[in-house]
């Protein structure tokens, strides 16, 4: 019971902390004094100790625990090999739904279209063998499979594909009584996935020329090259501080700096044309307009130094 309180403290890094009870029969009970730490680790499936799967579930106090199913936890599931055109979200649910349940918010919430995958939340049932993939037929009517890898997998039978025992443990395995190979495996390392590393983003966009314009009008830097960014996070990021602004916040400093960073006199005629607007619409013809007023004044800010420096 010490080992798993000290992994599963560095693990889920509680605020009030969380009481381990040993209910036998391999069952923990964790009682958790704050509901948002409860929803933190059940957000954070699967959690494992010793590589092995700890499959939680939420419990009501009318509950009784022999009753508890533990079948079913939340994975990362990539969808590999997808055709182009068919690379979206609502065709990936249709197909790794076999696998389970796919959460849909998670999944659009999660950071997929930075690489050349899908990533989806889905509720897979581990009484049953791991799902590994799916066969589809294109549009030239040729079949294909599509590559289901999981994220942060635990120990798995490589010979029935279940993760609630090891492979010398498997039903399979003890029938065969031991002459079977590791060739006849329908089940290998490659269901395996590493969590993706945002550095290493496969999907990047390239400013066009108006956005360096607009970008160096407000006194960015960078060479217009951004690893998974939308074209018009300019209008993003004014959004932003336009909800800010509305909540009482100090927003005038901080549009004024990304304005016009080395000229805090123009600050000023900036944020004179800055107004709360009631619609999104009214507000994002604001923005624009903010955009062309930028973009005029900083062009006539390097005529000026031009000029300047030919006479």
């Amino acid at each position: 019971m010490e080992a798993i309180a000290k992994t599963f403290k560095l693990l889920w890094r509680t605020r009030k902390g969380f009481e381990i009870r040993d209910m036998g029969d391999h069952m923990v009970l964790f009682a958790f004094p704050d509901v948002t730490d409860i929803d933190r680790v059940l957000q954070g499936e699967p959690w494992m100790f010793d590589k092995h799967l700890v499959a939680l579930k939420r419990m009501e106090k009318s509950e009784v625990i022999r009753e508890l199913d533990f079948s079913i936890t939340s994975f990362w599931v990539q969808v590999h090999d997808l055709p182009l055109r068919s690379s979206t979200m609502a065709i990936a649910k249709e197909i790794v739904s076999i696998a389970g349940q796919v959460d849909m918010k998670a999944s659009e919430e999660g950071d997929s279209n930075s690489f050349n995958f899908l990533r989806l939340r889905v509720a897979v049932d581990t009484s049953k063998p791991l799902c590994r993939g799916r066969k589809i037929t294109m549009a030239d009517r040729k079949e294909g499979w599509v590559r289901f890898k999981h994220e942060r997998l635990p120990n798995i039978c490589y010979w029935c594909g279940k993760l609630m025992h090891s492979d010398k443990e498997c039903s399979l395995w003890e029938k065969s009584r031991g002459t079977l190979k590791v060739e006849d495996q329908q089940f290998g390392s490659w269901l395996r996935a590493p969590t993706p590393n945002p550095s290493r983003r496969t999907v990047i966009h390239v400013a066009g020329i108006d956005e360096e314009e607009l970008r160096k009008g407000d006194g960015g830097q960078g060479d217009g090259v951004q690893a998974g960014s939308e074209p018009d996070q300019d209008g993003e990021r004014l959004m932003d501080r336009h909800r800010e602004r509305e909540k009482g916040s100090p927003v005038g400093d901080v549009l004024a700096d990304m304005a016009f960073p080395n000229f805090p006199d123009r600050n000023n005629d900036v944020l004179s044309n800055m107004e709360i607007i009631p619609t999104n619409q009214e507000f994002l013809n604001s923005v624009n307009k903010l955009k062309k007023q930028i973009l005029r004044r900083s062009w006539r800010i390097l005529m000026r130094r031009w000029l300047s420096l030919i006479t």
